[in-house]
């Protein structure tokens, strides 16, 4: 053991990681023009002698920027996208001992955003401020253990709302433009939108702006712009004239590890040569959305199941299948999507038996058709008197279905993993009011099996989720007292009791519960 610890400590020392090239002050990463949006790391970090501290406990890991304004205005700069909570703080000053506070914000207080600190103010053209961004908000002397150390820091920069700025791709004629297989960064502050520009997208802002592409082959592409610090829509069309353009697909989610929770991705076919055009604005459902966007496109390859005439094949009654949506596609004459226009995987599954189908959704959205052509399907009928029930980890959807119907499956996982299992289920034969079960007698018991259980449209004690119920039926023999309640059910349940003949026209008698 004594010859082994050196060589231990040896191999520990080699492990650590330097501080980030941006630790100190004077040695801050430089931003520069009307908008930035860069990243960074507090990994290793560490803090300087004297250093400002915005909380009464000592700070933890720093990193630091700078910027110099090339006019007087409003400046607003953000932390969105960073991986834990943090501060951001900007000062004046050229030295550590010369910092004085111009403004700072946290990641906490409420923000709708978590990880994301801002500050806004108005900067003096040729003033350079001093960014800090700090991973130890949080630390204080009553909870010592909560972590300090976020590896991944996101700062953005752009003139606030109000200021005299106005991108210079406000309008589809002044698109940016972006070649091959890149990246450009893109600021929607104070965007407006034109005269017949394409708008009416569910959700999405007018404040648009604009970037060309002219595809250098043919084949899949995806456009992506989940490095972001704002909550944004991303639409693709084909067209030479803003009044005069098809919409290929458009999005406002993300994929699961996805750094800001506010970027989309669309991925469409191009043809080698044809210019494409990206319009990029803000999430209305949000609040006032508007920000720095680095949008990037590149070559993507589809998942196998990506077109409806390529749909995997599940077999058996009780089957599940899962799937990764990154570079899923929508063809054309593909049903209309419930939201946006992302992509879709298929399967195709037969019906072994007839019954109700059980559709159990576990992340992403899941449709079930019949017929045999992507233009030319029809949506299997939901079960009329059931809604959709939520499942543990998802929701599930009922479907009558006859035995040998050929299924097919649209999920829609987003840009992330998506999951589901389908299996048939025979409903109760008292599962309808109109089918009540009869029980006869003074003396009279019922064992009540709610597997596969549903409910009516417009039931009385039950809304879109349930529960599931199922009916029973007694005539009185004579005139007296009679008990009536559940007993031994097998878990929580309630028992209540009407009198009428008809779903709509019941009389509530009295309830009982377990």
């Amino acid at each position: 053991m004594r010859r082994l610890l050196p060589a231990l400590l040896a191999l520990t020392a080699c492990a650590s990681a330097a501080p980030p090239p941006n630790d100190n002050l004077a040695s801050a990463t430089a931003l520069s023009g009307n908008f930035a949006l860069t990243s960074g790391t507090l990994h290793e970090a560490t803090s300087e002698t004297n250093e400002p501290i915005l909380t009464y406990m000592p700070n933890g890991p720093t990193a630091w920027w700078q910027w110099t304004a090339g006019v007087s205005g409003s400046v607003r700069f953000r932390t969105w996208g960073s991986e834990r909570a943090n501060m951001l703080a900007v000062y004046r000053g050229t030295s550590i001992d010369t910092l004085r506070l111009v403004g700072f914000g946290t990641s906490y207080n409420g923000r709708a955003y978590s990880n994301s600190a801002e500050v806004s103010f108005s900067a003096t053209a040729g003033q350079t401020y001093r960014l800090q961004v700090l991973g130890a908000d949080f630390v204080n002397a009553f909870f010592p253990w909560t972590p300090v150390l976020p590896s991944r820091v996101q700062l953005s920069m752009e003139p606030f709302t109000g200021s005299a700025f106005v991108p210079p791709n406000d309008n589809f004629a002044a698109a940016a433009t972006l070649t091959g297989a890149g990246q450009v960064l893109v600021c929607n502050t104070n965007a407006a939108s034109e005269a017949g520009e394409p708008l009416g997208i569910p959700g999405a802002m007018s404040n648009t702006v604009w970037v060309a592409w002219s595809a250098p082959s043919s084949g899949l592409w995806a456009v992506n712009s989940e490095e972001t610090d704002f909550d944004n829509f991303v639409a693709v069309y084909s067209g030479s004239a803003v009044n005069a353009l098809t919409r290929l697909g458009y999005a406002d989610f993300v994929s699961n590890d996805a750094p800001s929770l506010g970027g989309a991705q669309v991925t469409f076919r191009a043809t080698g040569g044809t210019t494409y055009r990206f319009q990029i604005m803000g999430n209305a459902v949000a609040g006032n959305e508007y920000g720095v966007c680095r949008l990037s496109v590149q070559p993507a390859t589809a998942p196998a199941n990506d077109d409806f005439a390529n749909a995997l094949t599940l077999t058996g009654s009780a089957p599940s299948a899962d799937g990764w949506g990154t570079y899923a596609t929508r063809e054309t004459g593909e049903p209309g999507a419930q939201g946006d226009e992302s992509g879709s995987l298929w399967w195709n599954w037969t019906a072994p038996s007839t019954g109700t189908l059980a559709l159990v959704t576990y992340a992403g959205n899941l449709e079930a058709y019949t017929g045999t052509t992507v233009g030319a399907l029809t949506a299997l009928p939901f079960d009329p008197h059931s809604g959709n029930r939520n499942t543990p980890g998802g929701v599930t959807y009922f479907y009558p279905i006859i035995a040998g119907t050929v299924v097919r499956l649209r999920f829609m996982p987003g840009d992330g993993r998506g999951a589901f299992a389908l299996r048939t289920v025979t409903t109760p034969a008292n599962d309808d009011f109109a089918n009540r079960a009869t029980l006869t007698g003074a003396t009279v018991s019922a064992s009540p099996d709610l597997t596969g259980a549903s409910w009516e449209n417009n039931e009385t004690n039950t809304d879109g989720s349930g529960p599931q119920t199922v009916w029973y039926r007694w005539t009185a023999p004579s005139t007296g007292r009679f008990i009536i309640g559940p007993r031994n059910l097998g878990g929580p349940s309630q028992l209540y009791i009407y009198t009428g003949t008809t779903l709509a026209g019941l009389t509530r008698f009295d309830s009982i519960g377990d």
